[in-house]
């Protein structure tokens, strides 16, 4: 599986903390015979914190880029993105991610 970093954000809390997460797109190439298709995950973490990655959320690369989108922009956390991605799925009427997909590294 190839992760590739999208972005960083820092932001601060209300103790006035500052916290640093590192967006990346999870790619997993999925040979079909002569043909192939790319399947796209999604990982947060937090420097010098958590990390969590969430593989195999859809194959469709709109559909992955708008997700990533919306993370970056609400600045989600490790902890907050299973919630978040179920949410994200459910609205998009796909498949919720398995949770032992779910792979949390401190």
């Amino acid at each position: 599986m190839q992760e590739i970093i999208i972005g960083t954000k820092t932001c601060r809390d209300e103790q006035d903390t500052l916290h640093t997460f590192q967006y990346s797109l999870l790619v997993r190439h999925i040979p079909a015979g002569r043909f192939a298709f790319e399947e796209y995950g999604v990982a947060v973490v937090h420097q010098g914190g958590d990390c969590v990655r969430i593989p195999g959320i859809t194959h469709s690369r709109t559909r992955i880029d708008a997700l990533m989108e919306l993370l970056m922009e609400h600045m989600v956390s490790p902890t907050e993105l299973c919630y978040v991605v179920a949410d994200w799925a459910k609205e998009n009427h796909l498949p919720q991610p398995e949770l032992q997909q779910v792979v949390e590294v401190q």
